[in-house]
């Protein structure tokens, strides 16, 4: 099934990648549609804002699953039980790292308005 496999990197599995794209298509639209009441360079700048703040995660969280990988195996070749204590370490800074860059997302956002 060559098209399961060339879809593969582009399945859904967080909100992020939702956010990224529905406002890759609102922005797409915002630059073919003429909608009254709305303004669109606002509308843009909030799309941009959140497809930069999207792009950013997934590439942060990308990395942190390379370091994680990279974690097991070294504990792994060692025989060492602490990885889930490193594991649940590295899983809260990615957490914070996920709120940090929504809140910058939000205050520019008020920023905007």
């Amino acid at each position: 099934m060559v098209s399961g496999e060339l879809f593969k990197d582009l399945r859904l599995t967080s909100y992020y990648k939702y956010l990224l794209y529905l406002f890759g298509i609102i922005l797409i639209l915002s630059f073919f549609l003429d909608v009254k009441n709305i303004d669109v360079y606002l509308l843009r700048r909030v799309a941009l804002w959140i497809i930069a703040g999207g792009l950013g995660i997934w590439l942060i969280e990308e990395i942190f699953e390379k370091i994680n990988m990279m974690i097991y195996e070294y504990y792994l070749r060692r025989d060492i039980n602490r990885y889930y204590k490193v594991s649940s370490w590295l899983i809260s800074l990615l957490l914070l790292v996920h709120v940090c860059i929504l809140l910058v997302i939000v205050f520019n956002f008020y920023k905007l308005v």
